[in-house]
């Protein structure tokens, strides 16, 4: 399968934030010296590392976006070449696909790279006018900045955030003059009647992401297929 093909290519961004908690972000090598992530990963934290198929590499600076959601880390040259391999694409609605990322587990010691298979359910555009991707596969805290690639092997998009609608349904309130045992029962009555929604998964696509890249570093070359 091409997912071991691919699953080299994906990096590991470790990040300090100001309270000195370390969090996990994602990307993608894009070339030998570039990883892609989204420019949340990187925003307002100290980066202490870079992963690349289990070997760190040295930062040389670090280019965000101020319109979209990308990020290029420039690293010292890597010894992987994805010029055959990270290939840009349109994707299509319904066409399979994968997401990569390292999303940390709890009780596992070590974070290993996540797979998750899906589909593209529609391609629409967000408020900020940039063409996104809406997917099934389920990503969670840590799989931001990592790739999507459809089931033939193309990169496709980038995670980039959860969409969930919120609503008043989802606030508890408590009247403290009942008896602790009325407000109890209150508090889950209110919690059952909350509905369980279930979010919808975004991410630019590969062309929002190649537009921003020429703006970011023209002289950064990828490889594509439109």
């Amino acid at each position: 399968m091409f997912e071991k093909k691919i699953s080299p290519f994906t990096a590991m961004i470790v990040v300090c934030d100001k309270k000195g908690d370390d969090h996990i972000g994602s990307g993608v090598l894009i070339s030998a010296n570039h990883i892609l992530t989204c420019s949340h990963v990187v925003d307002n934290v100290k980066v202490k590392g870079t992963i690349v198929n289990n070997k760190e590499y040295t930062i040389k600076n670090i280019y965000k976006s101020e319109s979209k959601d990308v990020a290029i880390i420039e690293i010292l040259d890597c010894s992987l070449n994805p010029e055959n391999d990270v290939i840009f694409s349109d994707g299509q609605v319904l066409e399979p696909i994968l997401t990569f990322g390292y999303p940390p587990i709890s009780n596992i010691r070590e974070t290993p790279l996540i797979v998750q298979k899906g589909e593209i359910n529609a391609i629409s555009t967000n408020y900020f006018g940039h063409k996104c991707l809406i997917y099934s596969s389920i990503v969670r805290p840590g799989n931001s900045g990592g790739p999507i690639f459809s089931d033939k092997g193309y990169f496709v998009g980038m995670v980039t955030e959860h969409l969930e609608r919120k609503t008043l349904l989802n606030t508890i309130s408590i009247d403290k003059e009942k008896l602790v045992e009325e407000q109890i029962e209150s508090i889950c009555q209110q919690i059952n009647s909350i509905p369980q929604v279930v979010p919808f998964y975004a991410g630019l696509t590969a062309k929002e992401i190649f537009e921003e890249l020429k703006l970011l570093k023209p002289e950064l070359t990828v490889s594509y297929k439109w």
